[in-house]
């Protein structure tokens, strides 16, 4: 004869209650009398010990998680991420506060953060002036340099990303008085040009072919 219980069937079976419990995941058979075999001298399991084998396995459980918990994994110094160095001089508006504990500002600054949001970069600031970070740069002691205009010739020393970070103008100023020269590039002829030590110069330089303007460039 079969009852059903719920989820729970019970059956008898030469005598002996069986109860198999049944839900999603397993079916348990439960033999809830004392008698050892069945008919066919298949063995059966005790209640109690059913009981007790599935309070080992939790315990054995419990005791995995604690030594777990016991045990953390210790990560090397060696596999942290390091920080990539940046080469930070200091320009007015595009980038300032080169100097340790200075608070930091400008284009190439903000262009560094927007960076990290992609990269998940961690920076170490590097300071100096700009020839002497170049220089770091060429040599390997430094990871980034803001602000290097591209050159032909520096493409083949140095790694350049496919998007520039940005557009530079640059102005030719004159006295207010001096009338002789004006937006006509020909009135440069025979004039001495100041220009700082970078990359403005070859810009001038081919801006002057351009034209065809023989003047003096001075640095």
């Amino acid at each position: 004869m079969t009852r059903l219980t719920g989820k729970i069937h019970v059956s008898y079976v030469d005598g002996s209650k069986i109860l198999f419990r049944q839900s999603s995941v397993r079916t348990e058979i439960l033999f809830l009398n004392d008698k050892k075999t069945t008919r066919g001298g298949g063995r059966m399991m005790n209640h109690d010990h059913i009981k007790t084998g599935t309070v080992r396995c939790a315990f054995m459980l419990c005791l995995a998680v604690i030594i777990s918990f016991l045990n953390p994994v210790f990560v090397s110094a060696e596999n942290e991420e390091k920080p990539v160095r940046d080469g930070y001089y200091e320009n007015e508006v595009f980038q300032e506060g080169a100097k340790p504990g200075a608070v930091k500002t400008g284009y190439a600054y903000e262009y560094y953060r927007k960076l990290s949001e992609y990269t998940g970069w961690k920076y170490e600031y590097v300071y100096g002036g700009f020839s002497e970070l170049y220089q770091m740069l060429l040599d390997g002691e430094i990871d980034l340099l803001a602000g290097l205009a591209f050159r032909e010739e520096r493409a083949e020393l140095i790694g350049y990303p496919e998007a520039a970070m940005g557009n530079e103008s640059y102005y030719l100023v004159k006295h207010e008085d001096d009338e002789a020269v004006t937006a006509d590039p020909s009135t440069l002829n025979g004039c001495r040009i100041g220009v700082l030590d970078s990359a403005m110069v070859s810009v001038l330089n081919q801006y002057l072919a351009d034209h065809h303007v023989k003047a003096s460039v001075v640095t």
